[in-house]
C-alpha cells in the first residue's frame, strides 16, 4: 500500500513543479506525475489531438447544418447567421459547463462520457431535423423566428456537448505541469487547427462525394471511437494514480472563485476575450464582403476567408501562449491589441490595392491564388494578433488563483459569446447599416481603445488612441473634407465613374452604372463584381442578355401574346424580364421571389421599375416561397397554376444548391399547369459539362421533356445555357434562327447526342437535397474563368462602349475603340470580331475581313466571327470562299442560318461537294 506523499520527501524538481502548480490554482487531487518525459509527451499530444478532433467535428456539423436545413428553410443570410450563432452559443454554454465539470470530476473519466454524448447529439440531428422542419407550430412563426427555433432545436445540443470538451482537456493538460501560457496557447491553437481541417475537409471534399446523412453518421462514429479510446485511457489512468496529497492545500483564492470578488478579478480577462471574439467574427464577415466585391461570392471565396482567419487564429494562439510565459501580461495585451488595431486599419487599403492591381491577373493557376493572396495580405495579420489574446487573457485569469477548469471554461465561453454577438450584429445589422468599411473602422477603434486601457500611461498607446479618433472622424465626418479623408484612408468606397446608385445590403454590394456617359438611359446593375442586369430605359423591351432573348422566343412559341399567362420568376435582379412580362402579357400575373429587398430598391431607384408595378414581389428565399405555395395548394387554398416558371437566381459560379435538386423540381412540378414550362439559365463548359449534365439528369427525373440552348457554339469555353423543361414535348429546333432574326445570336440547340454525352460526363449524377456538390461540379468553369474579373476591366469597358457606338452608327469612333481593345488584349477574338464589323460598316471590307479571319485564327470555334465572315463574303458573291468558311466552321461545331445554307445549295450542281447543314 502506498503512503501519503510528504512535501519534504520530494526532489527539488518535484517541489518546484508542485509550487508552480499550486500558485496557478491548478492543484489536482493527484500528486505531480513522475518526471517521465515520454509519458508527458504522449499525454500532451493526446490532449491536443483530442481538442483538434472535437473542433474539427464542430466545423463539420456547422457546414453540414446549412445543407441539412435548406430543404425546410432554404439558404439565405438568416439561415447561415442562425447556424453560426446557434453553434457558437452551444459551444459557449458547453465551455462554461465543461469548466465546472473539470474542477469537480477527474477529466480522464469525464472525457469518455462527453464524447459519447457528443456522438449521440450528432446522430440526433438525423432524427430531429425532418420532424422539426414539418412541425406546424414553427410554421406559424415569423420567418426569422422559425429559422432560429429550428436551428436551436436541432443543433444546440450537439454543439454544447462538443463545447464541453475543450476546458476539460485544458484542465487535463495543465495537470501535466507545463507552463500555463504555453499549455493554454497550445490547446487553443490545436482547437482552431481542427476547425480549419473540418472546414476544408467538409467544404471541399466530403460534401462533394457523400451526402449529409453519411457525413453526420461518420462524425458520430468518429466521436464514439474517440470516446471509447478515452475510456480505456481512463481505466489505465485510474489504475496508476497515487493517493491525494494531504499536506498541500490550494491557496485561499481558489475558494474565492465562488464569490463576486473573483468575478471582478476575472473581468479584465473576460472583457479582453469577449472583444477579441467579437472583432474576429466581424472582421471575418467584412473579409467575405470585400472578397465578394473583387472575386464574386461563392463557396471558394468564403472557404478562403474562413481558412485564412482560422489559420491566423491558430498561429496567434501559439504565439500568445509563448508571450504569456515571457512578458508581463498587461503590457503584452496592450501591445497585441494596438497592433491588431493597426492591422485592421490597414486591411481596406491592402485589399483595395491588391484587388485592383493587374499584377494578380498574371499569377499562375490555380485561379484561387489571386483571392488567397489578397485575403491573406489584408486579413491574416489581424487574425493572428486577435488570436493571441485568448491565451494571454487566460494566463491573466489563472494568475488570480481561480480553479483552472472553471477559469479556462469562463474565458473560452466569453470568447465564444463575443463571437456570437459579432456574427449576429455584423450579419443582421452592421453591414447593412454602416457598410463593410464602416464596420472595419468600428473594430479598429474598439480594439485600439482596449489596448489603450491596458496601458493608459504609455505614450505610444495614447498616440494610437488619437489615430483611432482621426479614423472615426474620417468615417463619420460630413462634407467633402470628411469624404476625402475617408477615401484617402480607404475607409470609404471610391465610386466607379458612371455610378448613379450604390448600396450595401446583408447579401451584396449593389451598384447601378451608366457604361456610356453619352447614353444615360443605358444602365447596368452590378451585384458585387458581376453584371447581373442591363437595360436601355428608352427601349426596355429590347433584351440585352442572351438568356432573356431565349426566354422571350420560347414563351412566344408556347404562349403567344396576348395570353393569360401566370409566371413565377425566381430571382428579381434588375427586374428587366418581369417588366417585359408585365408589358407583353398585361392581363397575366407575375410573381417574383427575390431574397434581397435592397436589390428591389435599386431597381426602383435606378432601373426603371415603377413602385406601383403590378408585379407581386415576395422578399424570401425561392425555396421557401415555393414550399409555402405547395403547402397552401395542398390545403385547398387558391394558389395559381403557373404556365411558366423562370429561374434567374444563378450568378456566374454562385449557385444556390437547394434550387437545383430533384426535391425542388418536384415542388415546382406541383405548381406548373399541365401545359406549363420551366426555364432557367446557368453557366458551364460544354466540353466538361459536369454541372450541366447533372442538371439535365436531375430534371429528367421530374419532367418528361428537357431541352438545352447554348449562348454560342464554342464547346471548350465558358458558356451560358438555358435549360427548358416541360410536361409535354416542345418544338425548339428553329428557336435559334428565330432569335437571330432580331438579335446577334450565336447559340444553338443541343442535340440528343450532346445531351447523352453530358450524361456520361456527369457520371449520371442526380442532384438531391442530401448530395448536390454544385460548387465542385463548377470547378472547371472557375479554373477557366479565373477569379480576376474585377468589376469592369478596361478591356470590357472599351469594348462595351464600342458596341454602343456601333448601335449609334458612329463607326469611325467604334473602330478606334475596337482597335484599342485589341491592343489591351491581343489574344481575345471578340475585339477583332467587332473591329471587323466596324470596318465593314465603313466600307473597308478587306480590312474587316482580315480582322474577322484574325478572330477565327485566335479561336477556331468562335461562331460569331464565322457567321459574320460568311455573310460579308456572300454579299460579295464569293461563294467558294463562303463554302470554305462554312466547312471550317462546321468542323468546329458552328451552326449557320438556314437562309445562308440555302444560298449555298446550288454549289452541288457544279459537281463539287457542298457543306451539309
Amino acid at each position: 500500500m502506498r503512503t501519503k506523499t510528504r512535501f519534504s520527501s520530494l526532489t527539488n524538481a518535484e517541489k518546484r513543479r508542485l509550487v508552480d502548480h499550486v500558485s496557478a490554482g491548478t492543484c489536482s487531487s493527484h500528486p505531480v506525475p513522475p518526471p517521465n518525459q515520454a509519458t508527458h509527451a504522449v499525454a500532451w499530444l493526446a490532449a491536443n489531438a483530442t481538442v483538434f478532433a472535437s473542433a474539427a467535428c464542430i466545423m463539420v456539423i456547422e457546414l453540414v447544418a446549412g445543407r441539412a436545413i435548406a430543404p425546410y428553410l432554404g439558404q439565405s443570410l438568416y439561415t447561415w447567421t442562425a447556424v453560426i450563432g446557434i453553434v457558437l452559443a452551444g459551444m459557449s454554454v458547453g465551455n462554461y459547463l465543461g469548466g465546472r465539470l473539470a474542477d469537480r470530476f477527474d477529466p480522464h473519466k469525464a472525457l469518455p462520457l462527453l464524447f459519447i454524448l457528443a456522438s449521440l447529439g450528432t446522430l440526433s440531428v438525423l432524427l430531429i431535423n425532418p420532424p422539426v422542419g414539418q412541425w406546424h407550430v414553427l410554421r406559424g412563426l415569423a420567418w426569422p423566428a422559425r429559422i432560429f427555433c429550428h436551428v436551436m432545436l436541432v443543433f444546440f445540443a450537439p454543439s454544447a456537448f462538443l463545447g464541453m470538451i475543450s476546458p476539460v482537456v485544458a484542465k487535463m493538460a495543465l495537470d501535466l505541469g507545463y507552463a500555463t501560457g504555453r499549455t493554454i496557447g497550445s490547446v487553443y491553437a490545436s482547437g482552431v487547427a481542427g476547425s480549419i481541417l473540418g472546414t476544408f475537409l467538409t467544404g471541399y471534399w466530403l460534401l462533394a462525394i457523400i451526402g449529409v446523412r453519411a457525413i453526420l453518421g461518420l462524425a458520430a462514429g468518429g466521436l464514439a471511437i474517440v470516446g471509447i479510446l478515452h475510456g480505456f485511457r481512463a481505466i489505465a489512468h485510474t489504475a496508476r494514480v497515487a493517493r491525494p496529497v494531504a499536506s498541500v492545500q490550494p491557496k485561499a483564492g481558489v475558494q474565492a472563485a465562488e464569490t463576486m470578488t473573483t468575478l471582478r478579478l476575472l473581468l479584465p480577462s473576460i472583457a479582453a476575450v469577449f472583444i477579441a471574439g467579437f472583432s474576429v467574427m466581424a472582421l471575418e464577415t467584412v473579409a467575405g464582403r470585400v472578397a465578394a466585391r473583387f472575386f464574386g461570392q461563392s463557396l471558394y471565396s468564403w472557404t478562403t476567408v474562413i481558412g485564412v482567419v482560422l489559420t491566423g487564429l491558430t498561429l496567434g494562439g501559439y504565439i500568445g501562449g509563448r508571450l504569456a510565459d515571457r512578458f508581463p501580461i498587461g503590457k503584452a495585451l496592450a501591445v497585441v491589441f494596438i497592433l491588431a488595431s493597426g492591422a485592421c486599419l490597414d486591411a481596406p487599403a491592402l485589399a483595395t490595392c491588391l484587388g485592383t492591381s493587374p499584377l494578380l491577373a498574371k499569377l499562375p493557376a490555380p485561379a484561387i491564388l489571386p483571392m488567397l493572396l489578397m485575403v491573406t495580405v489584408a486579413y491574416f495579420a489581424p487574425s493572428v494578433l486577435l488570436g493571441a489574446v485568448t491565451p494571454l487573457a487566460a494566463k491573466l485569469a489563472l494568475n488570480q488563483g481561480c480553479p483552472p477548469g472553471r477559469t479556462v471554461g469562463i474565458v473560452y465561453a466569453a470568447n465564444v459569446v463575443g463571437s456570437i454577438l459579432g456574427t449576429f450584429l455584423a450579419g443582421f445589422y452592421l453591414i447593412a447599416a454602416i457598410g463593410a468599411m464602416g464596420l472595419t473602422c468600428a473594430v479598429t477603434v474598439l480594439i485600439g481603445f482596449v489596448g489603450f486601457s491596458f496601458a493608459p500611461r504609455n505614450r505610444w498607446a495614447r498616440l494610437w488612441a488619437a489615430v483611432c479618433i482621426v479614423a472615426l472622424l474620417a468615417l463619420a465626418a460630413p462634407g467633402e473634407i470628411g469624404r476625402g479623408l475617408g477615401r484617402a484612408l480607404f475607409l470609404r468606397y471610391r465610386s466607379i465613374p458612371g455610378t448613379i446608385y450604390e448600396d450595401e445590403s446583408q447579401y451584396a454590394y449593389i451598384t447601378v452604372r451608366m457604361p456610356n456617359p453619352e447614353r444615360p438611359a443605358l444602365r447596368q446593375m452590378f451585384i458585387d463584381k458581376m453584371i447581373h442586369s442591363e437595360i436601355d430605359l428608352n427601349a426596355p423591351l429590347h433584351h440585352r442578355y442572351v438568356y432573356e432573348q431565349i426566354y422571350e422566343a420560347v414563351l412566344a412559341r408556347c404562349f403567344p401574346p396576348p395570353y393569360l399567362l401566370h409566371t413565377l420568376v425566381i430571382g428579381g435582379g434588375g427586374y428587366t424580364f418581369p417588366q417585359f412580362l408585365e408589358a407583353a402579357y398585361p392581363d397575366g400575373y407575375v410573381e417574383v421571389a427575390e431574397i434581397d429587398p435592397d436589390v428591389t430598391e435599386a431597381a426602383y431607384n435606378a432601373f426603371g421599375l415603377p413602385r406601383d408595378t403590378a408585379i407581386n414581389i415576395v422578399h424570401l428565399d425561392a425555396r421557401n416561397r415555393v414550399d409555402d405555395l405547395v403547402r397552401r395548394k395542398r390545403a385547398g387554398e387558391d394558389v395559381p397554376s403557373f404556365e411558366c416558371i423562370l429561374g434567374d437566381a444563378f450568378n456566374h459560379y454562385t449557385v444556390p444548391y437547394h434550387l437545383t435538386t430533384r426535391e425542388f423540381n418536384e415542388a415546382l412540378n406541383e405548381l406548373l399547369a399541365e401545359n406549363g414550362i420551366y426555364m432557367l439559365n446557368m453557366i458551364d463548359i460544354l466540353d466538361s459539362g459536369k454541372f450541366l449534365g447533372a442538371i439535365v439528369n436531375t430534371y429528367r427525373e421530374t419532367f418528361p421533356f428537357v431541352g438545352v440552348i447554348s449562348n454560342h457554339a464554342i464547346s471548350e469555353k465558358r458558356d451560358l445555357f438555358v435549360v427548358i423543361c416541360a410536361k409535354h414535348p416542345i418544338e425548339l429546333g428553329d428557336i435559334p434562327d428565330i432569335i437571330r432574326q432580331r438579335y446577334n445570336f450565336t447559340g444553338k440547340l443541343l442535340s440528343p447526342q450532346d445531351l447523352d454525352a453530358l450524361r456520361q460526363r456527369s457520371g449520371g449524377r442526380v442532384l438531391t437535397d442530401d448530395l448536390a456538390p454544385v460548387e465542385n461540379l463548377l470547378a472547371p468553369v472557375v479554373r477557366q474563368a479565373g477569379f480576376w474579373t474585377y468589376q469592369a476591366s478596361p478591356y470590357s469597358q472599351t469594348l462595351e462602349q464600342a458596341k454602343y457606338l456601333l448601335e449609334e452608327q458612329r463607326f469611325e469612333e467604334a473602330a478606334a475603340l475596337c482597335l484599342e481593345a485589341t491592343q489591351v488584349r491581343p489574344g481575345e477574338p471578340e475585339a477583332y470580331n467587332w473591329l471587323g464589323i466596324a470596318l465593314i460598316s465603313l466600307s473597308r471590307e478587306e480590312q474587316g475581313i482580315e480582322a474577322l479571319r484574325r478572330a477565327i485564327g485566335i479561336d477556331p470555334g468562335y461562331g460569331a466571327a464565322y457567321r459574320n465572315l460568311a455573310l460579308i463574303l456572300t454579299d460579295r458573291g464569293d461563294l467558294e470562299d463562303v463554302r470554305a468558311v462554312v466547312a471550317q466552321g462546321q468542323k468546329h461545331g458552328v451552326e449557320f442560318s438556314a437562309g445562308l445554307m440555302g444560298r449555298l445549295r446550288p454549289l452541288k450542281h457544279t459537281g463539287e461537294s457542298a457543306p451539309h447543314p
